[in-house]
C-alpha cells in the first residue's frame, strides 16, 4: 500500500453500506514493471446520503519464480 485516504463528511448514524470498485493492471503493464492500482469506496448512511469516502493506493507488481528465473523485463542494473 502506497497511500490512504479517508474523508468523513458528515457523522455516520445507523446502518452503514459500503460501495467500491477497484482497477486491475493488465499482465502486459505488469511485464513492463510494478503499476499503481487504486481502490474506492464509498460509506452511505440509511437515507442513501455518503458520509465517508476513500482511496486506497497499492504498487503491484510480478514476483519472481522461485527457481530465479528473471521476470520479463528485469534487466541488470549498475
Amino acid at each position: 500500500m502506497t497511500g490512504l485516504r479517508i474523508e468523513f463528511l458528515k457523522k455516520a448514524r445507523g446502518r452503514l453500506v459500503a460501495t467500491g470498485s477497484a482497477s486491475a493492471p493488465l499482465r502486459a503493464e505488469l511485464d513492463r514493471g510494478p503499476v499503481v492500482c487504486v481502490a474506492r469506496a464509498e460509506i452511505q448512511d440509511a437515507e442513501g446520503e455518503i458520509v465517508a469516502t476513500l482511496r486506497v493506493d497499492w504498487q503491484v507488481g510480478l514476483r519472481a519464480p522461485v527457481d530465479g528465473t528473471p521476470l520479463p523485463g528485469a534487466g541488470a542494473s549498475g
